[in-house]
């Protein structure tokens, strides 16, 4: 698994925004710099041919068939985890049929874990079955609509099948709202453009796959999306992805506007309410993004991103009871989040210091 690395304060002056750098855009880098993780999938072999596709280089694949699989059970049979630790040591021999078996049992007993349907993906992935697969990052990427991870599986999918390019462009499009700097999305948009005929735009995507911290990576990315919303201008994610670079940019009117018809065709949608909530942060707002991430977090309470976006406004007012509550929670739910786990050590100490209970 691959992480982005927190982009410093000092390269988002110079690459992030177009507005002056103000208190109010340190407050928006702070905020976007929270939109980090990522599993790295990039499309290599032939995937790029507009009309076909040939032998896929990058992944070792298999196509057995797992209804054959009969496995003992773990010691705790009735337990979730175990039968994803149990997965996972057949994942890490490629044993791929018998990481399916488990990771399906998995599911079966807890339904509401990104990282075991993310398992079970993965799994499916490398037997060649992705329609499987895309199910499994589907459900993944419902249980939490900021990792990027699921967004770039569910668009290799898509990408390699050949027959959801569209779909497969609003996904890579999602990635760069959080993240413009991350370099898969922009490899694997050469092949999607390529077959979708906006060869126009080509060049300037081949350019950020090989260097994709350019300072104009977000506003490229935003014209791929105006270009989107030309084609699908009811896209609720795609007006999402509008408001988030609105946000980047201090568009306030138009951020609020994006964020705004966003909910109405999807009210209460977790990656709408998420970016709102952010976005009122951002502009000093904090009693409205508290309310905005309050009803995310009760709404649709597996979406980690709204915990912690809640515990930093909670952490930046001296309420370190939150601050470790809404952390806790948001790591419990995104575990391989290093930065949250620091988080949590940092306002416990701090709770402690504080005889705060």
């Amino acid at each position: 698994m691959i992480f982005a690395s927190l982009t410093t304060i000092k390269q988002l002056k110079g690459a992030a925004f177009a507005a002056p750098f103000s208190e109010m855009s340190v407050r928006v880098a702070l905020s976007l710099c929270l939109l980090s993780g990522t599993t790295a999938v990039v499309l290599t072999g032939c995937e790029s041919d507009k009309y076909g596709f040939g032998e896929t280089r990058g992944l070792v694949l298999t196509k057995p068939n797992e209804a054959s699989v009969n496995l003992p059970p773990p010691k705790n049979p009735n337990d979730a985890e175990s039968w994803f630790q149990y997965g996972f040591t057949f994942q890490a021999k490629q044993m791929w049929p018998e990481a399916i078996y488990c990771y399906k049992k998995t599911c079966e007993l807890e339904k509401n874990k990104k990282n075991y349907w993310n398992g079970l993906g993965t799994a499916y992935q490398f037997c060649d079955k992705l329609e499987s697969a895309r199910a499994a990052f589907l459900k993944a990427h419902e249980l939490d609509v900021y990792d990027m991870g699921p967004m770039l599986s569910i668009g290799f999918a898509d990408t390699r099948q050949g027959k959801r390019d569209a779909e497969a462009e609003r996904f890579y499009l999602m990635c760069l709202a959080v993240n413009p700097d991350q370099k898969e999305p922009w490899q694997n948009l050469i092949a999607v453009l390529h077959r979708l005929d906006e060869d126009d735009m080509m060049p300037l995507v081949q350019k950020l796959s090989d260097a994709p911290n350019s300072p104009n990576a977000a506003h490229i990315a935003d014209l791929l999306n105006e270009n989107y919303l030309k084609k699908f201008p009811d896209d609720y994610d795609a007006l999402v992805n509008k408001g988030v670079f609105n946000t980047r940019v201090l568009n306030i009117p138009l951020a609020k506007d994006c964020f705004e018809k966003a909910l109405k065709i999807k009210p209460n949608g977790p990656r709408a309410l998420i970016g709102q909530g952010l976005l009122y942060d951002a502009i000093g707002d904090s009693k409205r993004a508290k309310e905005i991430l309050d009803l995310c977090c009760q709404s649709s309470p597996s979406q980690a991103m709204a915990w912690t976006c809640r515990g930093a406004i909670a952490a930046r007012e001296g309420d370190y009871k939150t601050a470790l509550k809404c952390y806790t929670i948001g790591s419990s739910l995104s575990p391989e989040n290093a930065l949250w786990s620091e988080k949590i050590s940092l306002y416990d100490r701090l709770c402690t210091e504080h005889g705060i209970k």
